[in-house]
């Protein structure tokens, strides 16, 4: 019994078990103590008892401290220090928080927290604690994780992490994100992106509000400048130009390329028309050596040429 007992993780069949085995063992001393009366031993009958006692009390001592330990949760015997080892192999976890784990039948419930840098998008955060329960299941059968995450700053953050990490808990859409370390203080630049139905006024309080929380982050000696922009509108509808005027953008911003000398081979211009103007997308060839930064100024400038291209027409 004690062996389906352990097998099962049955509180139940523990209880009989112990139960039975006390009573065999008791019985047992009683026997002892009887014959030992019988031939004469006055001492006998008091030594049964005092075993009888004895028995009864490591009975009830075990499945008292077992029943309180269910109760207050007490985890398996090695389950934390295994849990966390498990936890803290998967790639992701900084570090284990909390572990509690307490057996009922043969399913072992667990509640895990766990500490994840704060630079990790949301939808990566949900896999990570996936994939901490998924290592859980697999190395203890029966497991039954919830996993808890606490963001966490590292020493690895970059001025750059931290400030994406501020307009991210703001709800804040932010780019081109600029850093310079002058003699004496830091220079962030960054461009703000709002709706463009909203007032000034209203914008204006939201770019206070985040330069405020960069400079609590930063501390007060940083220099922010935010540019404020217009986002660009979700769910705006428009239709493709005519083949006449997509032919027309194509010609010229192939003339302006060719004068530039640095991109080459326009191809694949698409030009739809909205209520807010011409959207011009293209695909273009450059030296693969190049810089990232060299190519984008190119391209910008291309840009800025075909838009006073088309002004001009």
């Amino acid at each position: 019994m004690s062996h389906t007992a352990e097998k099962t993780s049955s509180h139940a069949l523990e209880a009989d078990a112990l139960h039975f085995s006390s009573d065999l063992w008791s019985s047992l001393a009683v026997l002892v103590g009887l014959i030992g009366v019988h031939y004469g031993l006055a001492w006998a009958d008091a030594s049964a008892a005092f075993v009888v006692a004895i028995l009864v009390f490591v009975a009830g001592w075990r499945l008292g401290k077992r029943t309180i330990d269910t109760l207050i949760d007490v985890a398996p015997p090695g389950a934390a220090a295994k849990i966390t080892a498990i936890a803290a192999r998967v790639p992701g976890v900084v570090g284990v928080e909390q572990v509690r784990a307490r057996s009922v039948g043969e399913q072992t419930f667990i509640d895990l927290g766990v500490s994840v840098s704060r630079t990790l998008p949301l939808d990566r955060v949900s896999t990570l604690k996936d994939d901490v329960a998924a290592a859980i299941r697999k190395q203890m059968p029966g497991a039954e994780p919830v996993v808890t995450t606490e963001p966490v700053a590292l020493n690895n953050e970059t001025i750059l992490d931290r400030i994406m990490v501020i307009a991210r808990n703001r709800a804040l859409a932010v780019h081109h994100v600029t850093v310079h370390e002058l003699r004496d203080k830091l220079a962030v630049s960054l461009d703000l992106e709002v709706d463009g139905r909203l007032s000034l006024q209203s914008a204006h309080e939201m770019a206070d509000g985040l330069e405020d929380a960069i400079t609590a982050e930063l501390g007060p000696t940083v220099e922010v400048e935010t540019h404020i922009e217009p986002l660009q509108p979700q769910d705006a509808s428009g239709r493709e130009a005519p083949s006449e005027r997509i032919k027309a953008v194509a010609i010229t911003l192939s003339e302006l390329a060719a004068e530039g000398r640095t991109i080459r081979d326009v191809h694949n211009v698409r030009v739809r028309e909205t209520d807010e103007g011409e959207i011009v997308n293209f695909h273009c060839c450059v030296d693969p050596q190049l810089s990232v930064q060299s190519v984008h100024e190119n391209v910008d400038a291309l840009e800025r040429a075909l838009k006073t291209a088309v002004a001009l027409d």
